[in-house]
């Protein structure tokens, strides 16, 4: 799948909706531009949570993982005030 989005103009955009939309459904994002600008992005919904990506591959994060990080306190007090998580 390519990871670039598709471009439409807005006037495009107007007569092939449908079309677009079997896009979005495939994992596709559309970007609808007016004169050459990105006006708006059509995705789909993300599950509840936010979503971490990376180039190597994509994260669901639970929207309650604080509480159950918080009920399991072996070690969460080290990361108390941090502000920024870094992956190696």
């Amino acid at each position: 799948m390519n990871d670039s989005p598709h471009t439409v103009p807005l006037h495009v955009s107007k007569v092939q909706l449908s079309g677009l939309l079997r896009r979005v459904e495939a994992g596709e994002c559309v970007v609808i531009t007016r004169r050459g600008l990105a006006l708006a992005e059509l995705q789909a919904p993300v599950p509840p949570g936010r979503r971490l990506s990376s180039l190597a591959s994509t994260w669901l994060v639970p929207g309650d993982l604080h509480a159950a990080l918080a009920a399991d306190d072996s070690g969460a007090d080290a990361f108390e005030g941090e502000t920024h998580v870094g992956v190696r």
